[in-house]
């Protein structure tokens, strides 16, 4: 994954991006910095996730995104989860053909859709534009790319005619089997509501067997609950370090129930009424007065290592009761 974006301060001064709205110019750099973002300028994410990272109603961060891509700032294959910048590659181009040969490891992070191949091919325009040393790269590292280009937007679509009639016998042929699958995923909304919540990640899969778990623990009457705890794992500096490299798979977070434990780190979570708590409104209460302090005995002083105060055994100021002890007499 891309760790480093530069984002052309230019930007300010393009009329299309001036026309949005706010919420739109938000979602949009939230894109394009986002820790799951390739190198090739997409990734794999769906709207109630991307929504659920900003604490936004899955509705209003829809509008906002499909504001941005009527001005083709954004592009999104929402059936496959695909999400992506389309001018990425333009402004974040390679400075060595090793590079390009490093972004062929973004494949098996994006879904294969339409939209990928419109991406590659937009991709190898950038490259054709520079030295005979990164066109070669491509070709090497992306071949598909260059097979039949002009047939790169045909080609997709009887895939997914084929695909369309494969589903279709397999339907027929398995009719218990898909009704089955189709009951589960009716059943269990609040799961879906998870899935999509889950942050976006290479080690997100397993859905089905994630299902299985779910549906073994009666976990649906608790789905509002375990959502909000995966909001606090979101947040985490666990999850968010070095673009999310320590988020683990949604089964493991699932088996080892870790929606009743918060995060070790102690991240701060906002509060109900979805506005973070600014420092100062409750975590000083007790400095301000707001919480009465318990008395301090002198055996908790004893505790904490606390000087004795004034009137307290042990103060310099308090009248010290030596027992007086009788000695014998030195002869001679």
């Amino acid at each position: 994954m891309a760790r480093y974006r530069k984002i052309d301060p230019r930007v300010w001064n393009d009329r299309k991006f001036r026309g949005m709205s706010d919420d739109a110019k938000l979602v949009f750099l939230f894109i394009l910095t986002h820790p799951s973002m390739t190198a090739l300028g997409a990734m794999r994410a769906t709207m109630a996730g991307l929504a659920s990272e900003l604490g936004w109603e899955t509705k209003d961060f829809g509008e906002a995104f499909r504001e941005a891509s009527s001005k083709g700032m954004l592009e999104a294959d929402e059936e496959a989860s695909f999400v992506g910048a389309p001018n990425f590659v333009k402004y974040n181009a390679p400075e060595s053909p090793n590079v390009i040969t490093a972004w062929r490891e973004c494949l098996s992070l994006i879904p294969e859709c339409d939209r990928l191949d419109t991406l590659l091919a937009r991709v190898k325009a950038v490259i054709d534009g520079k030295a005979e040393a990164f066109r070669k790269a491509f070709a090497e590292a992306f071949p598909q790319a260059i097979a039949h280009p002009s047939n790169q937007e045909q080609e997709p679509e009887q895939e997914q005619e084929q695909e369309n009639k494969d589903n279709a016998t397999a339907a027929q042929t398995r009719p218990g089997r898909n009704k089955s699958a189709t009951a589960a995923d009716g059943d269990n909304p609040g799961f879906t509501t998870f899935w999509d919540a889950y942050p976006a990640h290479d080690r997100k899969q397993d859905k089905p067997k994630c299902l299985k778990l779910w549906q073994s623990r009666k976990l649906e009457p608790r789905a509002a609950e375990i959502v909000t705890a995966l909001a606090k794992w979101r947040s985490s500096k666990a999850w968010t370090k070095n673009g999310g490299e320590f988020i683990c798979s949604p089964h493991r977070w699932l088996n080892e129930s870790r929606y009743d434990t918060p995060p070790a780190d102690g991240a701060h979570q906002p509060h109900a009424t979805g506005k973070s708590a600014a420092a100062g409104d409750d975590d000083f209460a007790f400095i301000k007065g707001e919480i009465p302090a318990a008395p301090i005995t002198p055996e908790l002083r004893e505790l904490i290592r606390q000087p004795p105060q004034p009137g307290e055994p042990g103060h310099r100021d308090t009248p010290q009761v030596f027992p007086f002890k009788k000695t014998q007499p030195v002869t001679a």
